[in-house]
């Protein structure tokens, strides 16, 4: 239990210290940024409500700690499980890294790699389960 609390206690301050570069946004704003970076027109909703319910449209949200010890990261709430890795200050948690990210990166103002991220994990669950949606 102790441990877990140093695990939180540390996301919290490097969370802290990454939102100066995050970024409150609103449903306009982020609808703009997911046409310019061409999501699909007809995903636009899915993807707006997601984000709403995850983050409240905070690009420097971190998730609370999950019962596997994982934390979320960001905009999506992108999982350190399988997508991302912690900053190099951190000790390594991630498994697999598979959006070849800091999880740091998924807490900042610039979405386009949260972006690319969410359409692997989208595709991937598309592929598994037949609604990308799902990984949610």
């Amino acid at each position: 239990m102790a441990r877990a609390r140093c695990v939180l206690l540390g996301v919290l301050l490097c969370a802290t210290l990454h939102q100066s570069t995050a970024r409150q946004m609103d449903k306009c704003q982020l609808a703009r940024e997911l046409m310019r970076h061409g999501m699909p027109e007809h995903e636009l909703a899915d993807w707006l409500c997601l984000a709403d319910h995850e983050s409240r449209y905070d690009t420097g949200a971190v998730g609370r700690l999950n019962g596997d010890r994982t934390v979320d990261h960001g905009l999506f709430q992108i999982s350190d499980l399988y997508w991302c890795d912690w900053s190099r200050e951190e000790p390594q948690r991630s498994y697999r890294n598979l959006c070849r990210a800091s999880c740091d990166d998924f807490r900042d103002d610039d979405i386009t790699n949260d972006l690319a991220c969410v359409r692997q994990i989208f595709d991937e669950h598309k592929r598994l389960q037949g609604n990308g949606f799902m990984a949610w």
